[in-house]
């Protein structure tokens, strides 16, 4: 078995913190960032300028009240499928634009949110929850997620996979 762990960081624990403190305060989140870390072998993450693999202690400095780590143990092929996954965002530009679409879906609905998306939609970029959402996704065969990825925070997520451990798979 191998792990594969989300962890939710507070704009505290940030270095970035200008992006994470509006996710903050937009979302009134307690995280505002989300990373995907592969056992032991690598953390990937969407920051700025672009989706890259970072070691996967990059975190482990910071106080327990500012990170929060969801994990799940996987077979190697669901392993695999998670780490190819998520290779395949790699040079994806950091998707501020999908931040400001996550944040439109929360303050003025669906309709605001839809009409901002297509605004940026020739842009090829992720945000740091849609990245995390497209990767449980893909091996968490039976999550249900009912907005697009764009428009989930790394909150939202985090609730998510807290609702699936405790078998509330929506």
């Amino acid at each position: 078995m191998k792990k594969i762990v989300f962890i939710f960081v507070s704009p505290e624990g940030l270095i970035h913190t200008p992006v994470g403190n509006i996710v903050q305060y937009v979302t009134k989140s307690d995280y505002a960032h989300v990373g995907i870390i592969y056992d032991t072998e690598c953390l990937l993450e969407a920051i700025a300028p672009k989706v890259c693999l970072q070691p996967h202690d990059k975190y482990d400095f910071m106080a327990l009240e500012h990170v929060d780590r969801i994990t799940f143990y996987v077979t190697d092929v669901e392993y695999e499928i998670a780490l190819d996954k998520g290779k395949s965002f790699i040079g994806y530009w950091y998707g501020l634009d999908k931040c400001l679409v996550g944040a439109a879906h929360d303050l003025m609905g669906e309709l605001y949110s839809d009409w901002l998306a297509d605004k940026f939609n020739s842009i090829k970029s992720i945000d740091c929850s849609g990245l995390a959402t497209e990767i449980a996704s893909s091996f968490l065969y039976d999550l249900k997620i009912n907005d697009d990825s764009d428009e989930i925070t790394p909150e939202d997520l985090r609730n998510i996979l807290l609702d699936y451990i405790n078998g509330e798979k929506e």
